[in-house]
């Protein structure tokens, strides 16, 4: 079984037999019945993949990388010939031979699987990782799977049950809480998130920069103030003299909330460092940058440092955009950003008619709209004090819905 903790999504095929774990740079795909890693495909840029589905015949992998928004196709039925002519491919029923080319169709992507028979398919997936887990009791990657299952089809006490029994038997394991706590947040359980990801800090004090940061942005969105604040310190510590992606993220997180760090300055000079380092996409060092000056009372500042409207980055810029012409005392130009940025956040916003497991707009990481609606939220609380009125505190804590 992968490590948990590079484990960012699923799908399964459409014979239930195989389950597609998305990570960093790489998807690995997994037997169900007993959690074997069967192959691993690579994706060459720097970034996480999020993963869409099998086609109806399961000789294609389709994900996309949250990054870079390349999309890319996986020819499974090609591996596993390639793989079988050298004695590698697993033991698994060969997939039937390619269709012919069919007239060309316009294809747009409105949820992670396609469905087919979904009750039967769901039925038939169900019924085989649960008598994974009945045979397999002690084999941890088992209740993974049943994990997965359960998260993607919104399942939550299955969940809760099969993250409890891997809990049990590897309690000191802070990858396996990241990997649960990472699909937590990707269908919005933020509670459940939090949780996880405060155990995996508690068990590993070091980890990646960017589990800071997603920490961070939890701990925002529940009003948890002083442990945010607790976090940003512990960040400058151990991220304040690198030059590489930790000082990026450190300078992100700093600039969550208004009191990330006692002194503004500070923020501005970490933003200003993470937009000269090389390697970091420019659309989000100048919006880290544009926040930093907003929080420093650089209002003008803040509005040079993001493009008019619209940007690589709505509604997110739209949001800072919003509170820097209305401290400014611009409320005009605040209330019109405000409503394009809001205008498009309800456009993004997951219709109800999806799965209720499904979280964030297709194509986004839920890391990114956490943070739109943490600015939305911050943004709406600005725009109701006068304009042009400094903000001596913070907005009043609240669960971000």
């Amino acid at each position: 079984m992968p490590e948990p903790e590079s484990i960012r999504g699923c799908v399964f095929s459409p014979d239930s037999r195989v389950l597609a774990l998305a990570g960093h740079r790489a998807v690995r795909l997994v037997r169900v019945a007993d959690g074997t890693e069967l192959v691993r495909l690579p994706y060459a840029e720097e970034s996480t993949i999020l993963l869409h589905c099998f086609s109806p015949d399961g000789g294609t992998l389709y994900a996309h990388g949250a990054d870079t928004g390349e999309v890319v196709a996986w020819d499974v039925r090609r591996i596993r010939d390639g793989l079988g002519k050298i004695g590698l491919d697993w033991a698994e029923p060969p997939l039937a031979p390619a269709a012919p080319p069919a007239p060309a169709w316009k294809v747009e992507f409105v949820g992670f699987e396609i469905l087919s028979d979904a009750q039967a398919m769901a039925r038939q997936r169900s019924e085989m990782i649960a008598e994974a887990v009945r045979t397999n009791p002690n084999d941890v990657s088992v209740h993974q799977i049943d994990f997965y299952y359960a998260v993607t089809n919104g399942l939550w006490p299955r969940a809760a049950a099969a993250h409890d029994r891997a809990v049990k038997l590897r309690p000191n394991d802070a990858g396996l809480r990241l990997g649960f706590g990472g699909l937590y947040a990707e269908r919005g359980r933020r509670s459940e998130a939090l949780a996880d990801y405060a155990a995996a800090l508690q068990l590993r004090p070091h980890p990646d920069s960017m589990i800071w940061y997603e920490h961070a942005l939890l701990l925002i969105a529940f009003g948890h103030t002083d442990d945010y604040r607790k976090l940003c310190a512990a960040m400058v510590a151990r991220y304040g003299a690198t030059t590489d992606a930790g000082l990026g993220n450190l300078a992100h997180t700093v600039a969550l909330h208004p009191h990330g760090l006692d002194d503004p300055a500070v923020v501005v000079r970490l933003a200003e460092k993470r937009s000269a380092l090389p390697g970091l996409q420019k659309p989000w060092s100048d919006h880290v940058l544009a926040v930093a000056y907003y929080r420093s009372g650089r209002y003008a500042a803040a509005l040079a440092a993001i493009p008019p409207h619209p940007t690589a980055l709505e509604p997110h810029d739209g949001f800072v955009r919003a509170m820097a012409h209305h401290k400014s005392g611009d409320a005009a130009a605040a209330r019109a950003a405000w409503t394009k940025a809001s205008a498009e956040l309800e456009r993004l916003r997951p219709p109800a008619i999806r799965s209720p497991a499904v979280y964030a707009p297709v194509g986004w990481h839920w890391r990114n709209w956490l943070l739109a609606l943490v600015l939305h939220d911050e943004a709406q609380t600005v725009l109701r004090e006068p304009a042009g009125k400094p903000r001596e505190r913070a907005p009043a804590p609240r669960t971000i819905k």
